[in-house]
């Protein structure tokens, strides 16, 4: 097996040893600093495309005005620090290395005071600081380095190759956790020098416990970056208590409240709502039917579909028309996408200028059976696509036609009904236990409402306290 140290020696040789901001030690790095912040820079890019920035300017400057002090008087205040609000429902945080730090308004929506928020942002900048996302690239590539050499040297490691990944997969997930831990701890350090109650953040962990229960609100979201909140709270209150002194420490429940009144909660029917095969888009105005029964994922930029067994996809996108034409438009986008046996012309659909092909690509080497359908519309060229497998194209062609044919304009009328659900505040006119000032829908609403102000339904609340209600949008649903 010299052959396999060889290899790691080899890579070891191209890497640096580096000090670990935070503990001091010196450490294997093989992302360098400025690789570090490239790869934020790239990230942040792509968080942007796929998310979007959420449209409430008091919302960012306040998120920032938090963050760049405590990013500043943490170990490493020279990076780039960004802090930014992302438009997503999730309940999600995460830091996108070289100092990009996001929230999502979802997480805003479920926390209940600026400390927590304080202890969230605290949490991510440690990831920042701490270097986890270089430690994490470093430790990947080592291991799939002496892997992957030893898979080759070993027929006994080959035999056993898949149990062998499985277990790796394993190894890398407690890494991530052991980094959970520390970012927990250097959460609280950061969010009590800049003034705030740590402990808050153990409330937030024990709402994200709740929250996976029944009454989750997308919360795979957070799980799929951060280990399951069980067990967390107890060890953050742990490093609060030993940190948090005797002076007044800051909460500030009443101005999260505040400034989150009137927050978009939940998805957004304003970028697009599903209902039966219909997809309809209030702020553009159109609407297209998908295959019965395929399943939709909308994005940011593209809408796709496609049936359980991923045999056939389709996917809607949006640009402005590339030359004089809308068959010059057309061609030019068959050429890039090396389309051949070409086949369709002009058409109208709906009556709107419309254009159709059908034509063979490869993808990786595998020859697809593809038919689009381009449809000029209030500026805009819509690219309506369904793509398969050369061989099973024909019992997709029909469904491919169809749904290129189903673009359709909505009536601003009707597109202007559909308005996202959003958080109000509102102040209790009297003492009394909290599932009395809930009056409309069923039980579950009521523990919904407790869990969104981290309460329980029996929870006593003061004469004038501040609770969060969430008012419906469209379709008109009993207020939460």
């Amino acid at each position: 097996m010299k052959h396999v140290g060889f290899l790691i020696l080899a890579l070891v040789g191209l890497s640096a040893c580096a000090i670990d901001p935070v503990t001091g030690r010196s450490t294997l790095m093989l992302m360098s600093e400025r690789q570090e912040i490239a790869l934020g820079e790239q990230n942040d890019a792509a968080s942007l495309e796929h998310f979007g920035v959420y449209a409430d300017a008091d919302i960012q400057h306040w998120v920032e005005e938090v963050g760049l002090p405590m990013a500043a008087a943490a170990e490493r205040p020279h990076l780039p620090w960004t802090f930014r609000v992302l438009d997503d429902a999730a309940v999600n945080a995460f830091a996108g290395g070289g100092g990009y730090v996001y929230l999502t308004r979802g997480i805003l929506a479920w926390a209940n005071s600026e400390a927590e928020i304080v202890g969230v942002l605290g949490h991510e900048i440690g990831h920042v600081t701490a270097r986890h996302i270089a430690e994490r690239y470093t430790s990947a590539t080592l291991a799939q380095v002496g892997f992957a050499a030893g898979m080759v040297l070993s027929p006994e490691l080959r035999s056993v190759g898949g149990e062998l990944q499985t277990g790796l997969g394993l190894l890398m997930l407690k890494f991530s956790r052991d980094n959970e831990s520390e970012s927990d701890r250097l959460g609280v350090r950061y969010a009590v020098r800049a003034g705030y109650d740590a402990r808050e953040l153990a409330g937030f962990f024990t709402t994200l416990d709740r929250l996976a229960g029944p009454a989750q609100d997308r919360l795979p979201s957070w799980a799929s970056t951060h280990p399951a909140p069980a067990g967390r709270a107890a060890e953050v209150m742990r490093a609060a208590e030993s940190l948090v002194a005797a002076g007044q420490l800051r909460v500030g429940r009443e101005a999260h409240l505040a400034r989150i009144d009137g927050l978009v909660f939940g998805d957004d029917p304003r970028e697009g709502v599903l209902e039966g095969r219909s997809f309809k888009h209030p702020e553009l105005l159109f609407q297209v039917e998908f295959p019965a029964d395929w399943q939709v994922q909308n994005g940011k930029t593209v809408v796709v579909a496609a049936p359980r067994d991923g045999s056939a996809l389709v996917a809607l996108t949006a640009t402005e028309r590339q030359g004089e034409s809308l068959r010059e438009h057309a061609n030019a986008a068959l050429q890039a996408r090396g389309a051949t046996n070409i086949r369709g012309g002009r058409t109208t659909v709906a009556g709107l200028p419309a254009y159709w092909a059908a034509y063979n690509a490869s993808d990786d080497g595998v020859i697809l059976g593809v038919r689009e359908t381009y449809v000029e519309y209030r500026g805009l060229v819509y690219d309506l696509i369904g793509y398969a497998r050369d061989r099973d194209y024909a019992r997709y062609a029909a469904s491919f036609e169809d749904y290129g044919g189903s673009f359709r304009e909505w009536s601003r009328r009707e597109a202007d009904l559909y308005q996202p659900d959003r958080i109000r505040i509102v102040h209790t006119p009297r003492a009394g236990r909290f599932d009395t000032f809930v009056t409309a829908g069923p039980a579950a609403d009521v523990e919904r409402l407790a869990l969104l102000n981290g309460l329980e339904p029996g929870t006593k609340v003061a004469s004038g306290f501040p609770l969060k209600t969430v008012v419906a949008g469209y379709p008109r649903r009993p207020e939460r």
